[in-house]
């Protein structure tokens, strides 16, 4: 990974407040929940939730998670169209 890539991901990470948590009940069925998160380093992400919400019922079951930060103030631009569709 470059630098720049770096410091385009660390400002991500720095410049949001919440993650999308991802998860998967007893039952199989996906679940995914915004969630307020910190940092201290810009790789380990720490969140705070009640052992009864769903989230952590589900962890509690399948501890595998999946997580997505993205840059939320970023601007879709209008695109030609790939020659492949």
């Amino acid at each position: 990974m470059s630098e720049d890539s770096r410091s385009e991901a660390r400002a991500i990470i720095d410049g949001n407040l919440y993650m999308v948590l991802a998860t998967v009940g007893a039952d199989g069925a996906p679940w995914a929940s915004p969630v307020f998160y910190s940092t201290e380093d810009g790789r380990d992400l720490y969140w705070v939730s009640s052992p009864e919400v769903t989230h952590s019922r589900n962890i509690a079951h399948e501890p595998r998670i999946g997580i997505v930060l993205h840059d939320s103030r970023a601007r879709w631009a209008r695109r030609a169209p790939s020659p492949c569709t």
